[in-house]
């Protein structure tokens, strides 16, 4: 959502209403293929989780001359002389709000010079000072305390404590300022990350409509941050695999912008290519996702103002993406060719590189953890990987792979299945000014689930 400068107050709690609108979480898309060109580390599997916004200072009423010169610094990155500026503060005002708001900002600023353990001892402060005010778990002025505790536990991987200080910070704000209020936002948000990582999925696909809901109750359905947070949602409801849900919600958007702005209207653009990315993460070769697609770069070709020769290739990429995983590879080629004159029209060398310059996986299915079982839910089974060598043809397919290693050795089982898998993948073939090329000795590594030989194996590390 936009943030919006707005006139400093006085009041405490119109302090933290403002600080709950600026908080934010940034969302990316991301494609389901697991393993990347080249050998990389193992890593965290299948679902790749967003940071939270760091939360914004609060006002400090008593001092407005020190608190110009505190943001100041920290919006020019100079957060030591911010933080030597709040210390000598923090000796100075002796009202309670002045006090909260200053201990509340030195966890804040600790938590952005990466001290964490700081920032919580500063954030327990807050809420001592706070408790002892006894206005009770109702206080509004825990909100940002709560908040900024969630995004430094999470940042630290602790989960379980992020959920539960995020939770806090949704009830103070649902309590503090109504079922409708857009000061819950940032805690659901992040309590639908926390959720993600945690694992529970359903928990945290419901956190996320409910921001959705909560700002077309406010705003109204058209408005231009209820249409931005439908494109959050959907993002979030791909990335857990509700992609038919993500979809209505995407779908819902888009009726709502033509309503608004009519049928060739700009804003359509990014929504349809996200329908189209759904499709394809998906792999549902259904043909209202190339006709997204399609749609989508004839408005963009429409508005030369509001899209540049790069966006234009972005578009004619994905196209070429689309036709290479269902359709024609002759087709995608072509589009491809045009995506690269683009880029050399605008004079965008390191895009034709980073786009073109090797293979790329565009749909790599997983292997099933077990002949005839079908792919299993991730959650309690072991993975593993094997790192393939093979070339990739102009076509987008795979020839001739290779295993050369598989992890762990008691998978061995699973290099015929993951090669069985890798010959169904679609790539991105190498491209040069003279159209797709042949890729020789490709290296990925596939990553998989597999069933132990033990039952009991596959449950988490030992206690003992």
């Amino acid at each position: 959502m936009r943030s919006q400068i707005q006139a400093r107050s006085t009041d405490p709690a119109a302090g933290v209403r403002r600080w709950a609108m600026l908080g934010m979480i940034c969302f990316a898309g991301v494609l389901p293929a697991e393993a990347q060109v080249g050998l990389p580390e193992p890593g965290p599997p299948y679902i790749e989780l967003n940071s939270l916004a760091l939360p914004a200072l609060l006002p400090m009423p008593a001092a407005p001359a020190q608190q110009d010169r505190i943001d100041a610094a920290v919006r020019q990155d100079r957060l030591p002389d911010a933080l030597g500026l709040l210390l000598d503060l923090a000796a100075e005002p002796d009202d309670t709000d002045s006090r909260i708001a200053v201990q509340t900002n030195l966890g804040h600023l600790y938590q952005r010079l990466g001290e964490p353990q700081t920032a919580i001892g500063h954030y327990q402060q807050a809420l001592d000072l706070i408790a002892a005010g006894g206005n009770g778990a109702r206080d509004p002025r825990q909100l940002p305390v709560y908040y900024g505790i969630g995004v430094v536990e999470y940042g630290r991987g602790r989960y379980q404590p992020a959920q539960e200080a995020l939770g806090q910070a949704f009830f103070t704000a649902r309590s503090s300022y109504g079922l409708k209020s857009e000061t819950q936002l940032p805690a659901l948000r992040g309590l639908a990350e926390t959720s993600l990582a945690l694992g529970q999925y359903e928990q945290a696909q419901a956190h996320a409509r409910a921001q959705l809901s909560i700002v077309q109750q406010s705003q109204g359905p058209a408005s231009d941050d209820a249409l931005e947070t439908a494109e959050q949602v959907g993002d979030f409801l791909g990335r857990t695999g509700q992609y038919w849900q993500q979809r209505l919600v995407l779908r819902d958007k888009l009726k709502l912008i033509r309503a608004r702005y009519g049928a060739d209207d700009w804003r359509q653009v990014e929504t349809l290519q996200a329908l189209a990315r759904s499709y394809r993460a998906a792999y549902e070769p259904e043909t209202y996702g190339l006709a997204d697609l399609e749609l989508a770069d004839e408005i963009a070709r429409k508005h030369p103002e509001r899209f540049s020769a790069v966006d234009l290739a972005r578009l004619k990429r994905e196209l070429g993406d689309y036709y290479m995983t269902f359709r024609s590879p002759k087709r995608a080629n072509q589009l491809y060719g045009h995506a690269w004159a683009l880029l050399e029209e605008a004079g965008r060398p390191e895009l034709q590189t980073s786009w073109f310059g090797s293979a790329q996986p565009l749909f790599v299915p997983r292997p099933a953890p077990r002949d005839g079982v079908g792919e299993l839910p991730a959650a309690g089974l072991p993975e593993g990987y094997v790192s393939f060598r093979f070339n990739v043809t102009p076509q987008g397919r795979v020839s001739v792979p290779e295993a050369e290693d598989i992890v762990p050795a008691e998978a061995a089982d699973m290099r015929l299945r993951s090669e069985r898998a890798l010959r169904e993948a679609r790539f991105r073939p190498r491209v040069t000014a003279s159209g797709a090329e042949f890729t020789r000795d490709v290296l990925y590594r596939m990553r998989f689930r597999y069933l132990p030989e033990t039952p009991g194996d596959a449950g988490g590390e030992s206690d003992s």
